[in-house]
């Protein structure tokens, strides 16, 4: 609320030439208190009368009035009644034009009138007044109700788990203070789907063509403050776009709305780096983005509907155009947001392959053709070929694997190979370490058998894959699927009690950082035990 203090500073008082009769009418009539002018200032009045200085000094009493008004206080219209009688009392002692008396009575009237709406109620006896200074009783009465709709509906702030229409009742006033209400809201909204539904159910209803733009403008606005900043996780913005285009295809089934709405936060994930690696591996259901766990079932879902095929020719759609989200296609609209969709596909092959190669069933291969399945419909036939060769690999290398262990039974059996076509698999992350003696002597006479049962064809050892292994630690058997180099350092406890960081790094030739976070591993697992710099098996 504006004081009397900050509007004087702001805006001041109109200036009057320095007169001493000037001087003595000013300081009545700025200070009357209800009193009639003395003889001095009477005689200064009839002075000044018919001259401009009148006009000066109507303007600055004006001024003063609208000061003092901003710390009155009123409860009641007799209270007003009397204000406006203390306002216009100088008046009948200074002889004014027509136009100054008019231009006095509307400054009283309008500051009357600013009090008044603030008032209750108004009765039958006090309407008199209100009829006198130009305001209708119904204005007050509408105010009134205004200003209890709007106590009610603030109400339901936050509350988007229930649908409110009902208690609407048909009332304009009612359904606008609602709507405004729920616009302020969206944000929130869409980031308490589907929780929210009700309430997002009741903006498809209610909402109209003009308040649009305020609900667009509300929720981008929210959404560069809150979501779309360095200090939110790639993983938050992606399921919070999800739940976007889920919830403004329900408000609006055309997709308008949720075009405006969508496009700050597309072309923000469009500038992270990991957003392709975090989509791809969420769809692909891969546990370490449990947040978007729901991307792999949307696969699933939506591939039973017509999709129209992605092609390397594709480019984005014009920046006015409307996506078409296909009954709200969440996996097509996520991956419509690269131009490059060279650089999907091979983060595609290079998902499916880490998969691949960490396979532990049969079941799970399974899943992973089933996924090819299910993204084939969305690309060209021939661009996900790299990821059909490379499920073959996996299928022919245990057939493969089996006429080898068959044909030498001196091959052990707990060692298995992983027959890779090179040129259709991405490039693997490799380790660079030695392996014991007994391991190459194996993967030695398992690549003589190879080439004797492929003619023209030889296997070059790539330091990756897993290890499992079943170890028992108090009376209790554990099972690890650990990498080589894990597994190896464990294995020098085999002819060792005792090792330090450095035996590793010599007897496996890897770096004192992978020595120290394999032993550390087994230490935080209970198979090691660590004494200063010294490991040693817990039994």
């Amino acid at each position: 609320m504006v004081t009397s203090e900050q509007f004087t500073t702001v805006f001041g008082l109109p200036d009057i030439s320095p007169d001493s009769d000037t001087e003595i009418v000013s300081g009545w009539l700025m200070n009357h208190e209800h009193n009639e002018p003395s003889q001095r200032v009477r005689a200064s009045l009839k002075l000044l009368s018919g001259t401009s200085i009148i006009n000066s000094l109507i303007s600055q009493y004006i001024s003063q009035l609208r000061i003092d008004a901003l710390d009155i206080e009123v409860h009641d219209l007799k209270r007003l009644s009397m204000i406006k009688d203390y306002f216009m009392f100088p008046i009948n002692y200074i002889q004014v034009t027509q136009s100054q008396f008019t231009q006095l009575e509307r400054a009283v009237n309008s500051i009357i009138r600013s009090k008044i709406i603030k008032l209750e109620s108004v009765t039958k006896d006090q309407a008199k007044l209100v009829s006198s200074i130009g305001l209708d009783t119904n204005e007050i009465q509408a105010f009134n109700y205004e200003q209890f709709i709007k106590s009610r509906i603030s109400t339901f702030a936050k509350k988007w788990e229930k649908s409110f229409i009902i208690e609407l009742n048909d009332d304009n006033v009612a359904i606008n203070e609602y709507l405004q209400l729920r616009i302020s809201e969206i944000f929130d909204i869409v980031n308490n789907y589907p929780m929210s539904l009700p309430a997002i159910q009741d903006l498809k209803k209610l909402i109209k063509p003009i308040q649009r733009a305020a609900l667009v403008t509300s929720f981008v606005t929210k959404c560069q403050t809150h979501v779309l900043h360095a200090g939110t996780n790639t993983d938050d913005i992606i399921a919070f776009y999800t739940s976007t285009i889920k919830v403004f295809l329900i408000i609006d089934p055309r997709g308008v709305l949720l075009d405006n709405s969508s496009r700050p936060i597309r072309r923000y994930l469009k500038e992270r780096n990991d957003t392709i690696s975090i989509i791809v591996h969420s769809i692909l259901g891969g546990d370490d983005h449990k947040l978007l766990s729901h991307l792999s079932d949307e696969l699933r879902k939506e591939n039973s509907r017509v999709i129209t095929k992605l092609s390397l020719d594709w480019f984005p759609d014009p920046i006015d155009a409307l996506p078409d989200f296909k009954e709200q296609d969440i996996i097509e609209s996520l991956m419509s947001i690269f131009e490059n969709k060279e650089s999907l596909i091979d983060v595609l092959i290079e998902s499916f392959a880490k998969r691949l190669l960490k396979l532990k069933s049969k079941e799970e291969i399974h899943e992973i053709v089933s996924k090819l399945e299910q993204l084939r419909s969305r690309f060209e036939d021939n661009e996900l070929n790299n990821i059909e060769v490379m499920i073959n690999d996996i299928k022919t290398s245990e057939l493969t694997d089996q006429k080898i262990h068959a044909t030498n039974p001196l091959m052990d059996n707990n060692l298995q190979f992983s027959l890779l076509s090179y040129l259709y698999w991405p490039e693997m992350d490799q380790l660079s370490f030695k392996l014991p003696d007994s391991i190459q002597s194996q993967i030695d006479s398992y690549s003589e058998e190879f080439a004797k049962l492929k003619k023209g064809r030889y296997m070059k050892w790539i330091n990756s894959g897993f290890v499992s292994l079943d170890l028992t630690i108090s009376g209790e058997t554990k099972t690890f699927q650990v990498s080589p180099a894990k597994a190896f350092v464990l294995n020098m406890f085999n002819e060792k009690n005792e090792i330090e960081v450095g035996d590793a790094i010599s007897e496996l030739g890897i770096g004192e950082r992978l020595a120290f976070e394999s032993l550390e591993f087994w230490v935080k697992e209970n198979v090691l035990l660590k004494r200063e710099d010294i490991y040693s098996p817990n039994e």
